[in-house]
């Protein structure tokens, strides 16, 4: 669309809104540049994560039970529930042994090959690893725009602890990931300007994975963490963010917030979201309270024995 000027000598003039060339060819460069930060980003997470996997050093005694305990499980055809030195291991929650499982099921070994191999037994780490990378950038564009976002990926694909983590089958870096997923879905769900009910009910799914991965740790480093954001920092950042100066003025305006807080609990799908965790937190230890004798004593003894269970499977 235009606008015609003058008599017979009539100039076309854009339109407000309309796109010249200059202007098309700047938003096609910062097209470009954004497609080249991503696969960029690619490129190291993917050097990172997963350069070398099967040619790494031998893994060490730690870093061996989870891949043991899934080759056992190939051996005994104990899926649910795994196993270790013949007995069930239960001291842990199974994620871990279960993506190690999944990965050999998928890689494959010839005939008479062991089942579980350190490219197999790395490779759900590593894949995690590279994840995480792509999850902090999500997180760091919705809160700093595309720019931030390419500068947090960068600096967790480079990390020292990506590096490590993404070549130890121990179930660490896949906790990581899913922690990062848990406050990046709570963000969107319930911090953004437009409150999703699908990425809170992502929240509390991703919630219980961690949980399945290494429980009861995320209890502390999500549940805990969020609650006091949601309860301490957000009500005291709305009083600095006001402009109050006196100590007093603050807590008046906290003690407001705080209870505008407890009012818009509504918006984090609580009910629903509480419901899904408990079933995907709670289905396996009910099956292995219904399958394995003496499991009360065996967690008892997980929880309380000075040497980490040690003579506690």
């Amino acid at each position: 669309m235009s606008h015609e000027v003058g008599g017979a000598d009539q100039v076309q003039l854009p339109t407000i809104g309309s796109a010249t060339p200059h202007s098309t060819a700047v938003g096609r460069l910062g097209v470009s540049r954004r497609r080249g930060g991503l696969v960029a980003l690619i490129a190291l997470s993917s050097l990172t994560c997963l350069y070398g996997l099967g040619s790494g050093p031998p893994m060490g005694d730690h870093e061996c039970i989870n891949a043991v305990a899934a080759r056992q499980s190939f051996e005994s055809g104990s899926w649910l529930i795994p196993e270790l030195d013949n007995a069930p291991w239960i001291r842990k929650t199974p994620l871990g042994i279960w993506l190690i499982e999944a990965s050999s099921s998928l890689i494959g070994q010839p005939d008479g090959a062991l089942p579980v191999t350190d490219l197999s037994a790395r490779l759900p780490s590593a894949l995690a690893g590279m994840a995480n990378v792509f999850v902090v950038f999500w997180l760091g564009s919705m809160l700093y725009g595309h720019r931030g976002g390419l500068v947090a990926g960068f600096i967790c694909a480079g990390s020292v602890a990506t590096v490590m983590f993404s070549r130890n089958p121990q179930v660490d870096m896949v906790l990581t990931l899913f922690t990062t997923l848990s406050f990046g879905c709570f963000w969107r769900g319930a911090m953004h300007p437009q409150p999703s009910k699908l990425h809170m009910a992502s929240f509390f799914l991703m919630f219980a994975l961690a949980m399945l991965a290494k429980a009861p740790l995320p209890l502390a480093m999500i549940g805990l963490s969020l609650a006091a954001y949601w309860f301490i920092a957000l009500p005291l950042l709305a009083a600095t963010e006001q402009g109050e100066r006196s100590l007093e003025a603050i807590a008046r305006r906290s003690i407001r917030d705080w209870r505008e807080s407890i009012s818009g609990l509504r918006k984090l799908w609580l009910m629903p979201g509480v419901l899904v965790f408990l079933v995907v937190v709670g289905a396996w230890p009910v099956y292995v309270y219904t399958h394995v004798d003496n499991a009360l004593a065996l967690w008892r003894g997980r929880v309380s024995c000075p040497l980490y269970g040690r003579a506690v499977r």
